[in-house]
Order: structure tokens, then sequence, then C-alpha cells
């Protein structure tokens, strides 16, 4: 069935460029390695948080492994405390 899904969305938006948020976690990885197993041409992941953080290390190596383009934005927590407290 995953592999029906992930056809789906490749005949649809395999001529677009795919931007996947990824972190440390197993379902943003299982999101990008399914994107590069069905040959999408154009994926682009972004991390974000703080500078040297531990799922940011870990997103930056899977799309490394991936040959992905990877960007990290870096957060300031007493900045995003404005948003989420």
């Amino acid at each position: 069935m995953q592999g029906a899904i992930f056809k789906k969305i490749y005949d649809q938006y395999h001529d677009h460029q795919i931007i996947v948020p990824l972190s440390g976690g197993l379902d943003s990885r299982f999101v990008l390695a399914k994107l590069c197993e069905h040959k999408f041409e154009d994926i682009i992941a972004i991390s974000y948080g703080p500078r040297f953080n531990s799922e940011a290390k870990i997103a930056k190596k899977v799309a490394a492994a991936l040959s992905v383009k990877w960007y990290f934005i870096e957060s300031k927590n007493n900045i995003m405390k404005l948003f989420f407290v």
C-alpha cells in the first residue's frame, strides 16, 4: 500500500520541487527515502532549531546519504518562545 501512495504522489508532482521538513525522526526520514526511491529529482530537505542540535545533525547526515540538498534554519530559543508559549 505504501508504494501506491508514493507512486500517486510521484504521478501528480514529479515535475514539482518537493520540500521535506527533515528531523532526526523516523517519519521524516522514511518520507524522504521513499521520495528518493521513486526518483523525484528536485527535492530539498530543511531542518530548523538551535545551532548544533542533535536532530539537525542527524538530518544533515540523512540528506547527504540520499544526495538531497539540505538547508538549516537556525532559530534562537528566546525568539521561538514568543511563538510557542
